[in-house]
């Protein structure tokens, strides 16, 4: 019987669960009244968290579940023999408590009521920018190492720079989002240059804000995307009613839209390339320690190395269905436990690397690419002895990535998603030799945007790697930034903002 092929490490990249939401625009809590409505936000009661946790976003008690759910679910999808013996690192944003606590609910679920529980969860990684500089920006959506952000003009060609029609687009769902609102009233008019007169929330202006990537223009689309993140964050955080009963979920799903198209601006290819390039080169790097068994500096995960049976740099092993389940795709044997990485960190990483590798997802609930509370992205790297009769350029080696994401339902209802249950929802949204996917990554990355000493690593297999197969990643601008970055002697700074209002408007 031929040989499948194991996952020899795995690597998670989580969004935190369920959180409270920011404050809206010009308002100093999301609770009570505000300048855009008359009409009372739920409480911290509501959503069963204290003052001071739901004023500082905090994980709602069914974001804590779901994370332990997906900790269980993974638990159970790879059939780790035993979690406490397997590899595995847990790296939080520690500049973002939700972030951590969203690790430590996974430890609970993963690991279980095992001896190894508390101590697991309390060897999680919480990446600062003064502690692990190199590993902030593997889990913040806020670091950029020493690249300027998308200017305006950047920002506008990614839709074609008529703001009022990217708008108009959505016009339906602005609408529908003011009336629920009761928008405007004569201040909010006031404030956006309308007179002291009643306006419509799609009456008001398009302003840009540099730098500001989680909304780079008030106005219209800003507001009625944040009410409709707040009304998500509701529904899945099992808050009754949501959007004061006044929505049913289809109706809240097609409101959402436009906080994806938000988000969807705040992704540009360049705001990514400044945010992640740093991040994927790590993952590149943790990847190359087990496929060549060489350490590569600034390396996500310094210790992985190829296990027992894999020659590392020409994989030769003696793989077959002794030893290896072959009833199931991707399994390892049950003694040899896959390398695991799982990063906490937030929306916007999700959707960095959704653009610089171009993936796409869908799964059931949710719109096209929509980075959903606590959502991730895999990236398993495969290994299947090579055979003389089937030669393997890449040496058996290759990358699968996954999306998944629990439902709406799921989430609000708090179901466990483990047998008898219903597993969350999965998409393939990568299948590539492993050089391949190394290509992807060196293409998308750019160089000025890697901290020291990944930088030098990048620069390395850069060299090392053959020309990019696509001729869109051989283009004069993309071999120009290449050439810069390698030209760049400094390290770069470490930027970082802790904490981020959601808009703050003139």
């Amino acid at each position: 019987t031929a040989a499948r092929a194991m996952v020899v490490a795995v690597a998670h990249l989580f969004r935190h669960g369920q959180r409270s939401p920011y404050p809206p625009p010009l308002s100093e809590s999301a609770a009570g009244p505000s300048i855009w409505t008359s009409r009372l936000s739920p409480p911290a009661e509501s959503w069963n968290l204290t003052a001071s946790a739901f004023d500082a976003q905090h994980l709602t008690p069914h974001g804590a579940a779901l994370l332990r759910h997906l900790g269980q679910y993974l638990a159970v999808d790879y059939r780790y023999p035993d979690p406490c013996a397997a590899d595995v690192t847990l790296i939080a944003d520690g500049t973002s408590f939700r972030d951590v606590q969203s690790a430590r609910a996974f430890a609970g679920g993963f690991f279980g009521r095992r001896s190894c529980s508390a101590a697991r969860a309390a060897a999680i990684v919480e990446a600062t920018a003064a502690a692990q500089p190199l590993l902030l920006p593997l889990v913040s959506d806020d670091v950029e190492a020493g690249c300027a952000g998308p200017s305006e003009a950047d920002v506008l060609r990614s839709f074609g720079g008529d703001v009022d029609a990217l708008a108009a687009a959505y016009k339906p769902q602005i609408d529908r989002v003011g009336s629920l609102l009761g928008c405007c009233s004569a201040e909010v008019c006031d404030r956006h240059g309308l007179g002291r007169r009643n306006c419509s929330l799609s009456d008001l202006p398009h302003t840009f804000h540099p730098g500001r990537y989680y909304s780079y223009f008030d106005g219209a689309l800003s507001i009625a995307g944040y009410y409709a993140d707040a009304w998500m964050l509701q529904a899945v955080s099992g808050v009754e009613p949501f959007a004061w009963g006044e929505l049913t979920l289809s109706e809240l799903s097609e409101l959402y839209r436009v906080h994806q198209r938000v988000m969807w601006l705040g992704a540009s290819l360049n705001a990514s390339r400044g945010r992640a390039s740093h991040a994927l080169a790590s993952l590149l790097a943790s990847f190359e320690q087990v496929v060549r068994g060489e350490p590569q500096a600034g390396a996500a995960a310094p210790q992985w190395r190829a296990p027992a049976g894999i020659v590392a740099g020409s994989p030769v092993a003696s793989t077959d269905c002794k030893t290896t389940n072959c009833d199931r795709p991707g399994e390892r044997p049950s003694d040899d436990m896959p390398l695991t990485l799982a990063l906490f960190a937030h929306d916007f990483n999700l959707l960095f690397w959704r653009q610089l590798l171009r993936l796409h997802w869908v799964v059931d609930s949710w719109q096209l690419d929509a980075a959903s509370t606590g959502s991730f992205l895999s990236f398993e790297l495969r290994y299947d002895a090579p055979t003389s009769v089937a030669p393997d350029p890449d040496g058996g080696w290759r990358v699968v990535g996954f999306f998944t994401a629990a439902t709406v339902l799921q989430q609000r209802r708090r179901t466990p998603l483990v047998p008898p249950h219903p597993p969350p929802g999965r998409a393939t949204v990568l299948d590539v030799p492993y050089s391949q996917f190394r290509d992807l990554v060196l293409a998308a990355v750019d160089p000025r945007c890697v901290l020291q000493p990944l930088r030098d690593t990048t620069a390395r297999l850069r060299d090392r790697a053959p020309p990019p197969s696509s001729p869109l990643d051989s283009t004069p601008a993309v071999l120009a930034a290449a050439v810069v970055g390698f030209a760049c002697s400094l390290c770069g700074v470490l930027m970082v903002r802790v904490s981020r209002p959601y808009l703050q408007m003139p």
